[in-house]
């Protein structure tokens, strides 16, 4: 209401409870696609009755599909033309006094994640995000207050009403910078705080890291993010974990990283939830950040990267197959979703016309392809082609506009068979003078 020019003069003042005015809110035309979603996964499909049908729904059906549902309020239309943040940059918004507040402890709700948190896990979290700042904040919350650690990390959360964050997916390769010039923290920090012309925000965020793998060109400046929060994929943790580091997995459960004993399943940025991906196959851990609100999945390199290389020892092509499955299953419900993989301009390559720049990012439609290549690889209804770069042992295979490099060594856990595989089945791999491009179909069956 504090942005609604219809409600002006309706109210003399306003409490703003549990909310965060300036969090970044959706579009009336995403809210209004995601309705539709919402709508479709509980089997109402018929625009002219879709009203009675929702209402008539099992109500078990509508609390399991509500993730599909996008809620808070939408920016755009004459009910609200713009977000409350622009409205209070502008001078726009409705002028009364304000009371805003959040209820005592109200953290312990969103950060279950930090149960278990260990003495020493605090005074490493609260130095590593105040900084200088730390001591002061840990004589005002001193661990004698509270009955546990949890209790006092969440305190000071609540207190502190954290705000809006950004989230940089990896890192990159520990190329030479400048620091304070055109090192990455720098360039990252000044995208957040300028607008797309290069004036300056009124509302710059700071920002947290996530890791989609281990690989040394996608962590390389990670020793750099030292003074933020490193969210990284629990099965990929090695012996370089740092204090901020903090484990990730989609399960959420216990582990022996990190200082809390558990594991992350979901990031609040501050109005918007960031969900934890299993995309096991390129590396052990390989992980996914899932913005559902924004239809965004980043995949780092276990889907798209023009090819993904799925041949490692750890990258069993059944165990991939059977992630990328269970991965379609989730993501059903999210039609229009966009797939952000790292290296960008390399899935220009193959299938991909031009980069999401000038063509569009990719879509389920690629993920459907994936998981065709690595079933082909399977089941042997697609025959793979030598892949000379890695070895004798590496093929490569097309689903469509997908592709994937495996190990005929490494189909399944064990081996080529391991005792898991189908001794029926054909596997193998075509010679060629040159390598065809990618067509609509490329599969070719052997009885």
């Amino acid at each position: 209401m504090l942005a609604m020019p219809a409600a002006k003069g309706l109210f003399h003042k306003a409490i703003v409870q549990s909310q965060q005015c300036l969090a970044t809110r959706n579009t009336l035309a995403a809210g209004e696609q995601r309705g539709v979603t919402f709508a479709q996964s509980v089997g109402c499909t018929d625009a002219a009755t879709v009203v009675n049908c929702l209402r008539a729904a099992w109500p078990g059906k509508l609390v399991a599909n509500q993730a599909n549902y996008l809620g808070n309020s939408k920016v755009g239309g004459s009910l609200l033309p713009k977000s409350f943040s622009d409205a209070f940059a502008d001078g726009t918004w409705n002028k009364v006094p304000v009371l805003t507040g959040t209820t005592r402890s109200e953290n312990r709700l969103t950060e279950t994640a930090l149960v278990g948190i260990t003495a020493q896990g605090y005074v490493d979290t609260i130095k590593r995000e105040y900084g200088d700042k730390a001591e002061r904040v840990l004589a005002a919350y001193p661990l004698s207050r509270f009955n546990s650690p949890w209790d006092a990390i969440t305190q000071v959360h609540t207190d502190a009403g954290r705000g809006r964050r950004a989230l940089l997916v990896d890192t990159a390769i520990n190329t030479p910078e400048t620091v304070g010039v055109d090192d990455l923290k720098t360039v990252v920090r000044h995208l957040l705080s300028h607008n797309d012309d290069g004036t300056e925000r009124a509302d710059p965020v700071d920002f947290d890291v996530a890791i989609t793998h281990r690989h040394g060109d996608h962590t390389g400046k990670v020793p750099q993010m030292a003074d933020r929060t490193v969210y990284y994929p629990d099965l990929d943790w090695g012996p370089t974990a740092m204090p901020n580091w903090v484990p990730v997995r989609h399960d959420g459960g216990s582990t022996t990283n990190g200082s809390s004993g558990r594991t992350v399943s979901a990031i609040d940025l501050g109005g918007r939830r960031i969900d934890i991906v299993a995309l096991y196959g390129h590396t052990p851990g390989s992980t996914g950040y899932l913005d559902a609100e924004s239809l965004m999945l980043a995949t780092g390199d276990a889907i798209g990267s023009a090819y993904v290389w799925a041949h490692f020892a750890s990258a069993t092509t059944s165990t991939y197959a059977a992630t990328l499955r269970n991965l379609r299953r989730e993501l059903r419900p999210l039609q229009g979703l966009s797939l952000l993989p790292a290296h960008f301009y390399q899935i220009k390559q193959f299938g991909r016309g031009a980069p999401p720049i000038n063509g569009r990012p990719l879509g389920l439609e690629y993920l459907d392809d994936m998981i065709r290549a690595a079933e082909g690889a399977l089941d042997g209804s697609i025959l793979a082609d030598p892949y000379h770069e890695i070895g004798r042992e590496a093929v490569w295979i097309s689903g469509g506009s997908a592709r994937m490099v495996y190990s005929l060594t490494n189909l399944y856990p064990g081996g080529p068979t391991g005792g898991n595989g189908d001794l029926r089945q054909f596997h193998g791999s075509a010679f060629r003078r040159a390598i065809p491009p990618i067509r609509s179909s490329t599969t070719r069956t052997r009885s």
